[in-house]
């Protein structure tokens, strides 16, 4: 298939005749299905409509409650099945209108996206059936049944998933404002990364598209006597790695990628494993439920991954209310569960401009009101339809001009091809933002807000075979901090990317090995910088304070530390829970704490760091006479259900290692005396880009949703993903060696 012909789409409308035509034809048809012994599915249909019914019957026979979780959420419907600690949630999302906006791309959508979704959810339907008969525990525990499936549900998902990526931008923007109010000037010079020695772009110099003309200062010393206060939340650090080497740096001399999205770790995991062959369609990897795409995956011929790219793609604006005379006001009806009975209850109103952004209930300066923007508020069918021929690209260009031609916002998506190639492209509608950009939140005019330069598909970030070999992305900084463009200030602390490429540039040649190496680094690279200061700490306090005896064994615990947060490390807890009682008693992230550590009023924060010492023996409850607790003891992930309700809580957890910025994350959450370990890899996978693509991969989690679990048995998906123990994918696959079974697409009325 030619590019023009990708990109050539029919506007003719699927009236409701050939949809049902459509319906009928399936119900005639049937499809190859095989479950392999890594619980991968495979499907097989005879066209590319039937493939798409026949993912949709495996997404239901082994998804549906997450299904229906990720609908519920998107509709702003989860209190009628949890109660009223939803009822926030689902007002956010009413306020949002992601649903309606689904429902008016569908009645636009052209007719080969209004078969595919159709077909799609037609085979959701007949495998939410079979799944219903045989029995879904989530169902039965909460007591209902869900509603049928439509087209409109998955185009609402894949906006959901949209808008998340995106919900850090503006924390971003309402976090910067409270940083000016407790910091003063000092607040941007302070929580910026420009000039920290981790900061790493993933274009270098000579690799976008703008430079400024003159050099940038460097940041002035703070200012004296500010007054400390109170945390800020940290502005995030979880997120996803992906990375592409070239065949230049390849022991095989074939091109290799690796993607770990980092989400919550949850049952059942966020993706399905699932191979997709149709038509010109024959793909595997990892699927959302609900949505017919393969986000990271592979085909015959090149492979592709993302991540979160937190490009500032949503913007909160403070807005005259003069302006806003012509606002629109809603009242939803929100269904909450008490006992066993649905009431209706009337949650506070709330205001859209009539341009349709969304007026939040935030505070403002008076005769002021927050409006919110978003570029995906106008993602339109075309969009969508561009982001499925992903899975049909057969060269690393072919892939380019896909994702310059996706405006859903936005993700950064690294790919590779056979024939030795690799590419970074950020898709969706990206503001042009000159750098620096404002700290905080603007002032605008309401009718200024639609005034927003955008990016030609052209200037969107992206790199194709740069000459170092290599392009990494792990949701840092997009342009150089000399750009003359920026994409905002909501990336993570570039550690992880700092990290990967250290130990990309380690090795000359790559393989299996050394990249499942670098995928699995368990380093805490933040330790490295800030370590000596707690060791320097230790040393200065008072012998009344602290025993001699533990004071040396602290310090012994600390100096001869790798900086690896293995399960069994002791130092872990000690660094670990020092940084985050400094942080919160400062209220900086690393990048001020750094800043500060390095200005001539360093000494200001001595007794601030002493002090958190002490705090963190009582925390740690370390004594004399007992072994100093280690990182697996207090640091476990709970894996809770998908949908985190009360009903279907699982007592069991993992203890894990890795810490918040190491490339194997651990994100941990101080709880009640130990750390919650929330988010991390949602799967692992490593391609060489051979004739046809040689995929390795491990689940965090099993594939299928299953009621018990038992974490610790040897093969159990979650132990193989505990220790990074990815496996050969079976692909292609050859259907006369299989015992593939027919599965029959009609759907009983």
């Amino acid at each position: 298939m030619t590019l023009a012909l990708i990109f050539t789409f029919s506007h003719t409308q699927a009236d409701d005749t050939s949809l049902a035509t459509l319906d009928q034809t399936l119900n005639s048809k049937s499809c190859g299905f095989w479950r392999d012994p890594q619980d991968v599915v495979h499907i097989k249909g005879d066209d590319e409509l039937t493939a798409m019914a026949c993912w949709g019957y495996a997404h239901a026979r082994d998804r549906l409650f997450q299904m229906d979780f990720f609908r519920r959420t998107v509709q702003g419907r989860k209190a009628d099945i949890q109660g009223s600690g939803a009822i926030k949630t689902d007002f956010g999302l009413r306020v949002l209108g992601l649903y309606n906006q689904a429902k008016r791309i569908w009645k636009k959508m052209p007719e080969e996206g209004r078969l595919r979704f159709t077909a799609y959810a037609h085979g959701v339907n007949v495998g939410m059936k079979e799944a219903l008969e045989a029995g879904v525990y989530e169902f039965k525990k909460l007591g209902y049944k869900p509603d049928p499936w439509k087209p409109e549900d998955s185009i609402a998902i894949l906006l959901l998933q949209s808008f998340d990526q995106c919900r850090k931008t503006i924390v971003q923007d309402i976090d910067e404002e409270a940083l000016k109010k407790k910091f003063g000037e000092d607040a941007r010079l302070l929580f910026t990364s420009d000039g920290v020695p981790w900061d790493t772009s993933i274009l270098k110099p000579g690799e976008f598209l703008e430079k400024r003309e003159t050099a940038v200062a460097s940041a002035p010393l703070l200012s004296p006597n500010r007054e400390r206060v109170l945390r800020s939340d940290d502005l995030g650090n979880t997120g996803s790695n992906n990375w592409v080497i070239s065949q230049s740096r390849s022991r095989s001399r074939k091109a290799w990628l690796a993607n770990d999205p980092h989400l919550e770790l949850v049952h059942p995991p966020f993706w399905q494993w699932i191979h997709v062959e149709g038509g010109d369609l024959d793909a595997i990897g990892a699927s959302l439920p609900g949505v017919p795409v393969i986000a990271s995956g592979a085909n015959r011929f090149m492979a592709w991954g993302l991540t979160t790219s937190y490009y500032d793609t949503a913007e909160v604006s403070y807005v005259p209310e003069s302006d806003l005379k012509e606002s629109e006001t809603f009242r939803p009806l929100i269904w909450v569960k008490f006992w066993k009975i649905k009431l209706p209850f009337f949650f506070k109103s709330y205001r859209m401009t009539k341009e349709g952004y969304p007026i939040l209930p935030n505070d403002a300066p008076k005769g002021m009101a927050a409006v919110l923007r978003w570029t995906g508020f106008s993602v339109d069918e075309n969009d969508i339809m561009a982001l499925y021929q992903m899975m049909k690209s057969t060269t690393v260009h072919e892939e380019d001009d896909v994702f310059k031609n996706s405006k859903i916002p936005s993700w950064n998506f690294v790919f590779a091809d056979n024939k030795g190639n690799i590419g970074y492209r950020v898709n969706g509608r990206l503001p042009k933002i000159k750098s620096p950009k404002t700290f905080g939140i603007e002032q605008h005019r309401l009718q200024d807000l639609a005034d927003w330069p955008l990016l030609t598909p052209n200037e969107n970030p992206g790199l194709i075979n740069p000459e170092r070999g290599y392009i990494v992305t792990a949701n840092n900084r997009h342009f150089p901090k000399e750009a003359e463009l920026t994409g905002g200030r909501a990336y993570s602390a570039s550690f992880r990317a700092f990290r990967i490429e250290e130990m990309l540039q380690a090795t000359e040649l790559h393989d299996l090995e050394s990249l499942k190496k670098i995928q699995c680094d368990i380093e805490a690279p933040d330790a490295r910088f800030f370590n000596p200061y707690l060791i320097s700490a230790l040393q200065e306090l008072a012998p009344t304070k602290l025993s001699s005896k533990l004071k040396e064994h602290l310090l012994t615990e600390l100096r001869t530390w790798d900086y690896m947060t293995t399960r069994g490390c002791t130092a872990c807890p000690i660094y670990r829970r020092w940084m985050d009682l400094v942080k919160e008693a400062t209220g900086f992230n690393e990048a001020a704490f750094y800043r500060f550590l390095k200005s001539p009023r360093a000494q200001e924060l001595k007794f601030v760091l002493q002090d958190a010492i002490l705090d963190l023996i009582k925390d740690l409850k370390i004594r004399d006479d007992k072994p100093l607790p280690a990182w697996g003891e207090l640091h476990q992930a709970p894996i809770p259900n998908v949908s985190q309700a009360p009903e279907l809580v699982d007592s069991q957890s993992l203890p894990t290692p890795g810490d918040q910025f190491s490339v194997n994350v651990g994100t941990p959450r101080w709880e009640n005396g130990h750390w919650v370990h929330t988010w991390g890899a949602s799967q692992r996978m490593l391609v060489e880009l051979t004739r046809t693509p040689t995929i390795y991969a491990v689940l965090a989690g099993p594939n299928q949703d299953i009621e018990h679990r038992t974490f610790y048995t040897s093969d159990h998906p979650w132990k193989k993903w505990l220790e990074c123990e990815l496996e050969k994918r079976i692909f292609p696959l050859d259907w006369n060696k299989t015992a593939a079974s027919q599965v029959s697409l009609k759907v009983e009325r």
